[in-house]
Order: structure tokens, then C-alpha cells, then sequence
């Protein structure tokens, strides 16, 4: 079977859309609700595998309807010799591949730049006059922000995506405080590996 030139073009696009999707663009779960899309050597944990195959596959599928309808395309392109042809072809895919290379830095560099930021935190007004933060005041400061019953659900729940990602929670999970900064956390699950 002869490829020609629309098909070849077609690969070519194929396999750049296929790297980008499958590496540099790959869905990741941050919360319950909420999906965030990194390159696939980042530290996120939690790896979509099923959205990911879905949109490999939607494109494959996609790929493949465009690849037999242009088997019987006959249109040519004149060009003055088939060097010429080669040539514009090659630096389609170097100028394809140039913008994607050029995209993907910048999301990183994007992303670096949004992990570097620090919030503002708010000091006392005490505190703000001596220029020098009391450990007393800082550590009620970081108490009265990592101390509360969000937080500890948060926690729980970084503490079930990463460990039993595969685990459902059935309804609100009940958090008591039982001492000092310590939360008891009481909630409902189901083995998924027991039938």
C-alpha cells in the first residue's frame, strides 16, 4: 500500500498530537472535583489512566477516519522538483515541533513561577511595630491557620488519594477535635478488592 503525501503529513501530525497529549499534557486528580493537566514527569501522584487512554484513543480513532479518507485523495501539488516537496514538509515539522517545544516550557515555567509565589501572611500589629515576630505570636499564628477542622480534612483526604486512591467515601466525613491540634476522623468505606 503507497502512502501519500496528505497521509504522510497526517502521521507526522498524528505523532506530535499523540506525544503531546501522552506526555506533555497529561490529566491529573488534585481534589474530588477538580482536575489539573501537567507534563507526566511533574510530582503530581494521582494519574488519570482512563481519561488519558480515552483521549489517546479518541485521537487514534480520529487518525485513522482521516487516514483512509485521504488514501483516495489525488490531489497533487506541483511543486518544481520533489526535493522541494521533502523540504517544505520537514520544516512543517520542525516549525510543528519548535511551537510545542516553545509551549511546553512556557506551562513550565508558568507553573514554577505559581509554586514560587508565597501568600502574605498577617502579623500582629505588635509584632509588626518591633519588627521582630514573638515565637509565641507565630506559633498561635500557625495554630489558628493549620489547627482547624479544613485543614484536617484536608489532610485526610491527601491521606486517602495517595494511599487508597481506589477507595470510595461513602458520605461527609465526621471530624472531632480531641486535643490540641489532634482531629479523629470518622467516615465510611468499602474494601473495593472484597467482593
Amino acid at each position: 500500500m503507497k502512502i501519500n503525501t496528505y497521509q504522510k503529513i497526517l502521521l507526522a501530525i498524528y505523532g506530535i498530537v499523540f506525544i503531546y497529549l501522552s506526555i506533555l499534557h497529561v490529566p491529573f486528580k488534585i481534589d474530588y472535583d477538580e482536575i489539573a493537566y501537567d507534563t507526566l514527569f511533574s510530582s503530581k501522584s494521582n494519574l488519570i489512566i482512563t481519561r488519558l487512554v480515552l483521549i489517546d484513543v479518541v485521537i487514534t480513532i480520529v487518525s485513522v477516519v482521516l487516514f483512509l479518507l485521504l488514501r483516495n485523495l489525488t490531489l497533487k501539488i506541483k511543486y518544481p522538483s520533489k526535493r522541494l516537496g521533502k523540504i517544505s514538509i520537514y520544516i512543517f515539522v520542525i516549525i510543528t515541533l519548535f511551537l510545542l517545544t516553545i509551549l511546553a516550557i512556557s506551562r513550565y515555567k508558568g507553573a514554577e513561577n505559581k509554586m514560587t509565589l508565597m501568600p502574605e501572611r498577617k502579623v500582629d500589629s505588635v509584632a509588626a511595630t518591633t519588627k521582630e515576630v514573638p515565637l509565641d505570636s507565630l506559633r498561635a499564628l500557625t495554630k489558628s491557620e493549620n489547627c482547624t477542622q479544613e485543614s484536617a480534612l484536608k489532610a485526610f483526604r491527601s491521606y486517602m488519594n495517595f494511599y487508597y486512591p481506589d477507595w470510595k467515601i461513602y458520605g461527609n466525613p465526621v471530624i472531632k477535635e480531641m486535643s490540641d491540634c489532634i482531629y479523629r476522623v470518622q467516615f465510611s468505606t468499602m474494601d473495593p478488592h472484597i467482593k
